[in-house]
This record gives structure tokens, C-alpha cells and sequence, in this order.
């Protein structure tokens, strides 16, 4: 049976978020992660889409660890989305077991001195980034 997908991040995807889903293991979630390039100084148009999974190990120790990284620290009884939140951030996402990144621009080049890889994907000017996301990479 297949999981939902949940989301993480900004409200417009543009800026950047990630969606999840459970897996049926205790220890991981899938995640598809959204990353502007605008973050690091490059174009408005350009994401870099990671796919992958989330570890979260079972152990007392590491899981307090993590959730110390987002605040949750006295939660005596972290919820699911506390513990992806957390280990998010505590270790971010490994991607070599899936089809690791793809980056797509949306419209022409834009000149740019900051992070600007070459994309894989280009899609036309006025695309939806979200639709994009959920088309391909959500299943």
C-alpha cells in the first residue's frame, strides 16, 4: 500500500521545501527534496530536485540529538513529523540509493555569479514548479 506524500517547506515551493513519505521501515522516510538556486546567490528559475531517503536511527541518544538541532528537546513523545523535521536538518538527504538530483530551470538562462548548474531539465517560462515536482518525482 502506498504512503501520502507530506510536505515540509515555504508555502510557495519556489522558495524551497520537501515532501515525505513513510517507506514501512522505522528508520527512514523517502524524500523528495526542492532547493532553489536563488539561495546561493544564483538564478530565480533554477532547482535543484533531490531524491532519496531520510535516516533516522532508532537509538534513544541519536534521536535526542536531533530533535535538540529543531528545538523539540522536551517532547517527551516526538511525533513522526517532529523526528523527519529534525533529522532533516540534523543530517539532511542521502541519495545515493535513488535517482540522486535533477535540476530543472523553468524559462531562458539568467545570468548569474552564483550557485548556477546546468540544468537537465528546462521547461517552459510560465510551468509550475509544483506540478513538475508531483508529475515526476512523487509517485
Amino acid at each position: 500500500m502506498a504512503h501520502k506524500w507530506n510536505y515540509n517547506g515555504d508555502l510557495n515551493l519556489c522558495y524551497g521545501g520537501f515532501f515525505w513519505r513513510e517507506d514501512g521501515a522505522d528508520d527512514y522516510v523517502r524524500v523528495v527534496r526542492v532547493t532553489p538556486c536563488s539561495d546561493a546567490g544564483g538564478p530565480d528559475n533554477l532547482f535543484v530536485v533531490e531524491q532519496g531517503s531520510i535516516y533516522m536511527p532508532t537509538d534513544a541518544e541519536s534521536r535526542r540529538r536531533a530533535l535538540q538541532v529543531c528545538g523539540y528537546e522536551n517532547e517527551s513523545n516526538p511525533s513522526r513529523h517532529m523526528l523527519v523535521d529534525s533529522f532533516m536538518a540534523y543530517g539532511g538527504v542521502e541519495r545515493d540509493c535513488m535517482n540522486g538530483e535533477t535540476v530543472v530551470r523553468f524559462g531562458p538562462a539568467i545570468p548569474s555569479d552564483g550557485w548556477n548548474p546546468a540544468p537537465d531539465v528546462i521547461k517552459r517560462a510560465n510551468g509550475n514548479l509544483k506540478n513538475y515536482v508531483r508529475d515526476n518525482f512523487l509517485d
